[in-house]
C-alpha cells in the first residue's frame, strides 16, 4: 500500500525511521504540491517554527526531510542496480568521484549521462512543483532542501567528465 509522506512522517519517531520508511516506498509516493504541503504541515506541528522564531536545528531537520524525499524520487528514476550508488553520491560528497567512476565503468559514459539527464529532469519537475507552492515556512524548507541537489548533480557531471 502506498502511504502519503504525511502518514509516514506521523508514524515515524525519528528522522532515521522516516528515511527507512520512505525508502521502503521505492519512490512510489505522491509528491505534488499538496503532498509536500501536508508533510510540511506535519513537520511544523511536531517542530513549530516561523519566520520570526527560528530554531536552527529544526530548520536543518526540515531540509533533511525534504532531501530524503527528493533523493528517493531521483533514485526511483534509475535502474535498481545503480540506486545504491546514486544514494551514496547524494548522501556524501566524497563518494561522488568513486561512484561516478564505477557508474561509467559499469554502464559507459553515454548511458551514465542519460541517467544524470533523467535525474536532472526529475529534479526540475520537483523544483517546478515547489515553485507553485504558496509562500511560507513550508515552501522555504523545500527551497532550502532542493538546492543541494543542483550542486551535487553539477559535481557528478564534473566527476563523470574526468572518466569520459
Amino acid at each position: 500500500m502506498i502511504k502519503s509522506l504525511t502518514d509516514i512522517f506521523t508514524e515515524s519517531g525519528t528522522i532515521d525511521d522516516f528515511r527507512k520508511n520512505v525508502m521502503q516506498q521505492e519512490g512510489r509516493f505522491p509528491f505534488d504540491a499538496d503532498d509536500m504541503t501536508g508533510l510540511g504541515n506535519a513537520y511544523l506541528k511536531r517542530y513549530p517554527d516561523s519566520f520570526e522564531n527560528r530554531n536552527g536545528e529544526h530548520v536543518l531537520l526540515g531540509y533533511e526531510l525534504v532531501r530524503i524525499c527528493i533523493t528517493e524520487k531521483l533514485v526511483a528514476s534509475c535502474e535498481e542496480k545503480i540506486q545504491a550508488k546514486i544514494r551514496k553520491m547524494f548522501g556524501s560528497i566524497p563518494c561522488i568521484d568513486p561512484c561516478a567512476k564505477e557508474l561509467i565503468d559499469d554502464r559507459g559514459y553515454e548511458a551514465s549521462c542519460k541517467v544524470l539527464a533523467e535525474m536532472s529532469r526529475v529534479l526540475d519537475d520537483i523544483k517546478f512543483t515547489i515553485e507553485t507552492m504558496k509562500p511560507g515556512v513550508v515552501k522555504e524548507r523545500y527551497i532550502g532542501g532542493i538546492s543541494k541537489f543542483y550542486n551535487i548533480i553539477y559535481l557528478i557531471k564534473m566527476s563523470m567528465e574526468k572518466y569520459k
